[in-house]
């Protein structure tokens, strides 16, 4: 359900980005003049390592029965749409573009592109948290290396998204 809750999650973020940019372009906003860092702006609501589970919305809730290579298909897919769209949205001051989020209150855009990476890392946290709790005898040889493949494409690097999506958009970050 992780995968594809993240492509859920990336498209939804991608639709609103797409939006606000072209709301960005009509009212002639400039670029961020500010350098002030935005990264660690999510930061109180322990996004990535919240041990209890948040009911998603039910518009993000995924569907059941697709097979883990279309998941994985969709979710380069939808990370491809969400970095076009960040792409764009340098051009523009994202601390002044705001929408709700159910859970979190109003966002930014700057704290939107970061509560995707966020939210992958939560996933991340979620599997490591099952292989340690289940020892490796336990479950099947598929589940393992289910959970294997998930990690390696989803996780490769620690904050991987959230850096890629700061450096594409969020230049005030010294790298």
């Amino acid at each position: 359900m992780g995968i594809r809750l993240q492509q859920i999650i990336e498209n939804q973020v991608t639709h609103v980005a797409a939006k606000q940019i072209q709301r960005a372009e009509k009212m002639g906003l400039a670029p961020d003049p500010s350098d002030e860092s935005v990264l660690h702006s999510l930061d109180q609501f322990a996004i990535e390592t919240a041990p209890q589970k948040i009911a998603s919305p039910q518009f993000a809730v995924p569907a059941k029965g697709m097979r883990k290579e279309a998941l994985l298909e969709e979710l380069e897919k939808s990370r491809i749409a969400l970095i076009g769209q960040l792409n764009k949205a340098h051009a523009f001051d994202l601390s002044r573009l705001q929408f709700p989020h159910p859970v979190l209150g109003r966002l930014d855009m700057c704290q939107w592109i970061l509560y995707v990476g966020k939210h992958e890392q939560r996933h991340i946290h979620q599997i490591e948290r099952l292989r340690s709790a289940v020892p490796p005898d336990r479950l099947p040889g598929a589940v393992t290396d289910a959970m294997d493949k998930v990690h390696d494409r989803v996780g490769t690097g620690k904050d991987e998204f959230v850096a890629d999506a700061s450096r594409t958009t969020l230049k005030k970050e010294s790298w």
